[in-house]
């Protein structure tokens, strides 16, 4: 009979403690847990009563800070081991380990290509260009504000665009339905903004048509 009560006792445990899950909202893909340096990583504390959970974090020179029942920064200062612990009533009822990630430098890509060969049909597709981070989950929230094209035939410049946003200006769409194999576009004079108001200058790049 101990048996079955001990097996109650665990299942029991088993479901509070699958009823708490931390979200860091702060990536693509919420399932990876990593914390990245220098930036606010934003989580998510999910829970039937948020504020009976308290949410601690040890490694890595974390900081966490609170901004909601639900909310929370953490703020890491250096590469270390981390991890966050939840606590009900003085008991942990989740401990979650993260490795800590260095943000790579933003770079502007066309369908997250750059330096290389692309298929015309596939830059038609998208005729924009966005910010990347290479290898990276987090949301960074950058976007172009500005960029200036030329194509190039041989070793002929033959037309160039400038536009104030990520989009390909319609007269430059135009002339790439018009280009042939070996032909290039170079892209520089990039800008992009982040959420907080900062700009910033990308690093130039260029594609080749198949």
């Amino acid at each position: 009979m101990k048996y079955i009560f001990v097996l109650i006792f665990v299942i029991i445990n088993s479901m509070c403690s699958g009823q708490v899950k931390i979200i860091n909202q702060s990536l693509t893909d919420t399932s990876v847990n990593i914390f990245y340096t220098g930036v606010d990583n934003r989580i998510m504390l999910k829970a039937k009563n948020p504020n009976e959970y308290s949410v601690a974090i040890v490694g890595a020179g974390g900081m966490l800070s609170k901004i909601s029942a639900t909310e929370y920064l953490v703020r890491i200062s250096k590469i270390d081991s981390c991890k966050l612990i939840i606590k009900k009533n003085n008991k942990e009822v989740l401990v979650k380990n993260y490795t800590i990630g260095i943000l790579p430098d933003r770079v502007a890509t066309i369908s997250g290509l750059r330096d290389t060969s692309i298929k015309l049909s596939r830059l038609l597709l998208n005729p924009l260009i966005t910010v990347t981070l290479p290898r990276c989950y987090f949301r960074h929230g950058m976007h172009i504000m500005g960029f200036q094209a030329t194509i190039i035939q041989g070793y002929d410049s033959i037309a160039t665009y400038s536009n104030f946003n990520e989009l390909f200006p319609a007269e430059m769409v135009k002339d790439i339905k018009q280009l042939t194999s070996g032909d290039k576009i170079y892209f520089d004079s990039i800008r992009a903004v982040s959420p907080d108001g900062r700009f910033q200058k990308l690093s130039p790049f260029w594609i080749k048509i198949e």
